[in-house]
């Protein structure tokens, strides 16, 4: 999936939502933690989404703003430039894929959680999953 510079905030919310609701459940690692993207599976997470495939940051470990940072002015290293003009939403986006409390088994169960992302970013929720 090819990802720029010219996703909205939306857009971005709504392929998160989509990856989300999947039915492929969190990207762990052997430990049970949180990765970009989950080894063996190909399955990625909230920000992993917005990595390019063979990318090197997709094995990294932290917070997406530690991301950021690893990986800024490295010149063909660099992640998507959407990744570091949407850093405190990827932030959000990515700390609900990681709660563990918003999922049973690979079902997606946070619906909560991502209508209160939409409202301080003032998205739209049009995802038809009703809380429960």
């Amino acid at each position: 999936m090819e990802y720029n510079l010219y996703m909205t905030p939306q857009e971005i919310f709504d392929t998160v939502v989509a990856r989300l609701n999947d039915g492929t459940g969190q990207a762990k690692d052997h430990t049970g933690a949180c990765k970009y993207l989950e080894e063996g599976t190909g399955n990625k997470c909230a920000v992993g989404l917005f990595i390019p495939d063979g990318h090197d940051a997709q094995n990294y470990h932290g917070s997406v703003s530690g991301l950021v940072y690893e990986y800024k002015n490295c010149g063909p290293r660099e992640l998507p430039a959407l990744i570091y003009y949407n850093v405190d939403l990827l932030s959000r986006l990515q700390r609900v894929h990681d709660a563990t409390g918003n999922w049973f088994g690979n079902t997606f169960t946070g619906v909560g959680p991502l209508k209160g992302v939409a409202g301080e970013y003032n998205l739209s929720y049009t995802h038809g999953l009703e809380e429960e």
